[in-house]
């Protein structure tokens, strides 16, 4: 809720604090009860996650090499940085971190420090190491034509080693 200005109309300060946070928490409430699948591509939020996303997976070698354990582990890290994220808008925000009275740090700075610790294991987990994607020279046309031969030449093989195991040894 944004607190009127002395002229009667609202306080652009608070105003765009409001808008900065615009769509962080929708987002957070739909990835943690449905997943990445129910996020609105329109916001910004959302946009910046997915195409984290994205590098992230070209990082592992791309769609096409990641296993489906892999794919889990994206999910989960893609909801870790969200969490993360907003652990640390809401931090930044707050005027201090210090409750006075007490002299200790808000809960929130314990559970944004384990937070990032199972960010850091999972990507851990995930590897460190940018995975090169596979890149074949030679074209579809040809690699199909060469794989039939090689298949052929397997099924030869087979029905080679099959005769010979059918064939009485005289002895």
């Amino acid at each position: 809720m944004t607190l009127p200005s002395p002229e009667g109309r609202r306080n652009p300060a608070v105003l765009s604090d409001v808008r900065s946070r615009a769509g962080r928490v929708a987002l957070k409430s739909k990835i943690a009860t449905r997943g990445l699948v129910a996020l609105d591509r329109r916001t910004a939020s959302a946009r910046a996650l997915l195409a984290w996303r994205l590098q992230l997976i070209d990082a592992l070698g791309g769609a096409e090499q990641i296993s489906p354990q892999q794919v889990t582990l994206v999910e989960l890290v893609c909801r870790l940085k969200v969490f993360l994220d907003d652990a640390d808008a809401f931090l930044l925000n707050m005027p201090t971190i210090v409750i006075k009275r007490k002299r200790k740090l808000l809960p929130l700075v314990k559970e944004r420090t384990l937070l990032a610790a199972e960010l850091r294991a999972t990507l851990a987990l995930l590897g460190l190491k940018k995975i090169p994607k596979l890149v074949s020279s030679i074209e579809p046309e040809r690699m199909e034509k060469i794989l039939a031969v090689e298949a052929e030449q397997q099924e030869q093989e087979n029905a080679r080693a099959a005769s010979e195991e059918e064939e009485p040894v005289n002895v």
